[in-house]
């Protein structure tokens, strides 16, 4: 949080270019650090297998479950890209302390991995969530390029 703070240029300190600064977050990890407070050792990774392969939890997030379902991005992206105007509206008018909120809702649930021998149930479980945590990132990541270049948000395409 203090890092999206900072870039954005809305802290003492900024970077000279903040508003640019903000698009370079990674908004796919947008996340994933409100989770790593929970790692069963500080500073190394959940151990554990996807589909047999010997991983972490960091990367089934970050890779091995989207991974798993054999798209292309371009095809990932046609699947999910479906939100309503409202979703839009609400998710580009949010804060990202929402985001945060949003993330620690469901932090029980990523780390539900057993035995940590994640397969096809965890990714099942879990795919739903990941979709629409990455068209959130998606449509936000949108609504804030637009308000760098000023354009009017929501960003709606045409229907």
């Amino acid at each position: 949080m203090t890092q999206y703070v900072q870039v954005t240029g809305l802290k003492k300190g900024a970077s000279r270019y903040p508003r640019y600064d903000a698009a370079a977050l990674g908004f796919e990890h947008y996340w994933y650090p409100v989770m790593r407070t929970r790692q069963l050792k500080p500073n190394k990774p959940v151990a554990l297998t996807l589909f047999g392969e010997k991983t972490n939890l960091h990367s089934v997030w970050d890779s091995g479950l989207i991974e798993s379902e054999k798209l292309s991005f371009s095809e990932l992206a046609a699947f999910i890209d479906h939100p309503t105007l409202a979703e839009l509206r609400t998710w580009q008018s949010s804060p990202p302390a929402d985001w945060v909120r949003e993330s620690k809702a469901v932090r029980d649930r990523v780390y539900k991995i057993g035995d940590g021998k994640l397969g096809y149930q965890y990714a099942f479980d879990n795919m739903p969530l990941i979709k629409r945590r990455l068209l959130q990132a998606g449509v936000r990541l949108a609504g804030l390029l637009n308000s760098i270049f000023a354009q009017p948000a929501p960003s709606i395409p045409d229907r």
